[in-house]
């Protein structure tokens, strides 16, 4: 799906006039195509002839399934991945932060996303009524090869029938020598909007790749490009970064107004390939009216390449200030660090008051000047925003959009359940449908649902749907920003491309829940719960007190996409306060949730857990 962009640009398109092999880059990989002497020969390997071949579902356009687990170690650059991600724009990728969209980058570019392969980076597009598109992968019995294969994959089109040409090629992963080769089968047509394809590779920070055919150039059929590992590499990297604050991802938090601290963790990771001594990682608060209200520094033990850890600051952010902070920052501070571009990282924090029957939430700090527009060529696009509420229960009673320009066409406000693999979009809660004739330009367009929705635990998505061409949503280009934005087509959700400084202006107004009188079940007062110590290490305590009910106490232990780790029942319990012992010592560094459930009923619990 192509963005509208105010500046064209036109790619001027070659015809098969590159070498024939290139590198080195600045570790030492090189290419050879079917063309060189001594390079690889085409041979294409039918996947879909093997019985534990898998298909990627879900792809649609501009959008990106996985993890996939490879069971090996498969050595790029410096580095072992392990598992892996599918573009539907022609790509793997080795960790989930951002994908692939038009217009594409030339290769290598520190700006996000990193780490990935892409042997045809284009608009390419799946799931469109009437297309055959196909993607499977194949994990060899050995466990030394991975082959991806997209299969009749056409371009996307703003025009029925929303897609034209094919293609079909394939990337090949080896352990036997770290070696990526790219065959290319069959490919008919060009980008009906002059997308411009990229063929090439980068490291986890972007600072080192190949850009194997010139850009803009379309790499012939029958056709193979194998890229080799170098024997024996010299480069020396030291880069760390902060990878991600309080949550994976950095995704931005809503917490209630009080005094009571909240603890300030952030992920460090040695990204380079020597090991570090301790790195000082220095984190820095500023309330709503910009004044620095916290300054600290923790350090971390010595650091392996490819290795993290989860620090704790001292200093805790206190949200007693309305509003959203100008940033959470944390920032490592190693002197002889040779990538200081990914040094920085910020989460956004919005405080609410929860004493108020009604609680707007939104990313935008209420800004409606410094902004841009979200819109696509064609139907079917959207945007959407995801929302984690600062406590349990509550009611989704209004969703607010704020519509640049409605273009007289009519569009969808939609809310979803998080319930989806790896906490995306599935269950569709409400629709409404709003003609275009009743939408405000420049304004935000208020929404409120017939039947409120209940959210107990986890989160929500809102999306705007075009129903028609030409419309725009406002987006947010004020810091900080949320990174909890998304792209939709054809209610596919994926990564916003713009997610590191735009947010599209979606806002939720939620209401405290109360559970119905006379129903036997459990108040939120009757079911508390709390972890000591909390951050822990190999073992904490769970404390939770629920009334005299003649029902079944659960524990559980989840991540924070919903993926369950541990439940005990703890059968029937009395009034009271008690305690059980929770064995954390399989547990990864990182923030998971803890929940006691009674009579239909939960209360939730983030718990830390440090080496």
């Amino acid at each position: 799906m192509k963005k509208i962009f105010t500046l064209l640009t036109v790619c001027l398109f070659s015809s098969y006039l590159f070498a024939d092999s290139g590198g080195p880059d600045g570790y030492g990989y090189t290419w050879k195509d079917s063309n060189e002497p001594g390079g690889p020969v085409y041979n294409w390997i039918d996947i879909l002839s093997k019985p534990t071949a898998t298909e990627v579902k879900l792809l649609a356009d501009d959008n990106l399934r996985g993890p996939f687990y490879l069971n090996f170690n498969f050595h790029y650059y410096w580095y072992d991945v392990t598992q892996f991600w599918v573009g539907s724009n022609g790509y793997l990728k080795f960790n989930d932060l951002s994908q692939l969209a038009a217009p594409f980058p030339t290769v290598p570019s520190t700006e996000l996303p990193n780490d990935y392969v892409g042997p045809y980076m284009n608009d390419l597009v799946f799931a469109t009524p009437g297309d055959t598109a196909k993607c499977w992968y194949w994990i060899s019995p050995s466990l030394d090869t991975l082959i991806v294969s997209w299969i009749g994959v056409p371009f996307w089109s703003a025009y029925p029938p929303y897609y034209s040409g094919s293609n079909t090629f394939q990337i090949i992963l080896s352990t036997v020598d770290s070696s990526i080769t790219f065959q290319y089968k069959q490919r008919t047509g060009t980008s009906p909007f002059g997308t411009c394809t990229s063929v090439g590779f980068e490291n986890n920070s972007g600072a080192i790749g190949l850009q194997v055919l010139p850009y803009c150039t379309e790499p012939p059929t029958s056709y193979a490009i194998k890229i080799y590992h170098p024997q024996n590499p010299t480069l020396e990297v030291t880069d760390v970064e902060p990878y991600y604050i309080d949550n994976p991802g950095t995704g931005a938090i809503f917490l209630p107004q009080s005094s009571t601290p909240y603890p300030i963790t952030a992920q460090i990771r040695n990204v380079g390939n020597t090991q570090v001594a301790s790195v000082p990682a220095e984190m820095e608060i500023k309330d709503p009216s910009g004044n620095v209200v916290a300054i600290d520094t923790a350090y971390t033990d010595t650091l392996d390449p490819g290795e993290s850890v989860l620090v704790t600051f001292f200093d805790n952010l206190i949200p007693s200030s309305l509003g959203t902070f100008k940033y959470v920052r944390v920032k490592t501070l190693l002197t002889d660090d040779g990538v200081p571009g990914n040094n920085n990282e910020k989460l956004e924090v919005v405080v609410v008051d929860t004493t108020q029957d009604e609680i707007r939430l939104g990313y935008d700090a209420g800004n409606t000047n410094q902004i841009t527009t979200v819109n696509w060529a064609g139907v079917g696009g959207g945007a959407g925003m995801y929302f984690i509420p600062p406590f349990y229960p509550v009611q989704i009673t209004k969703i607010h959009y704020y519509m640049y320009f409605g273009n007289g066409v009519p569009m969808a406000a939609r809310v979803w359940d998080d319930d989806g693999i790896g906490g995306l979009p599935y269950t569709l809660f409400d629709s409404i449908y709003v003609d275009g004739s009743s939408i405000t330009d420049f304004a935000w367009n208020d929404f409120t649902l017939d039947q409120p929705i209940v959210i107990n635990s986890g989160g929500f998505y809102l999306s705007w749907n075009m129903l028609g061409s030409g419309q725009t949503l406002g987006s947010s280009t004020k810091d900080p920003f949320s990174h909890r934005s998304y792209e939709v087509f054809n209610n596919a959700f994926s990564p916003y491309r713009f997610n590191q400084d735009q947010d599209p202006m979606i806002n939720a107004t939620i209401e405290e829940y109360s559970f119905p009188t006379g129903t036997g079940t459990l108040s939120p007062s009757d079911l508390k719960i709390d972890v000591y110590p909390n951050p822990a290490q190999s073992e904490a305590y769970v404390i939770y007190e629920v009334s005299n009910h003649d029902e079944n106490v659960w524990l559980r232990m989840t991540s924070l996409s919903g993926m369950k780790l541990l439940e005990m029942n703890l059968g029937k319990q009395t009034s009271g306060v008690k305690q059980v012992p929770v064995d954390l010592s399989g547990f990864a560094s990182g923030m998971y949730l803890a929940e006691i459930s009674c009579g239909g009923e939960k209360q939730i619990c983030k718990v830390i857990v440090t080496e």
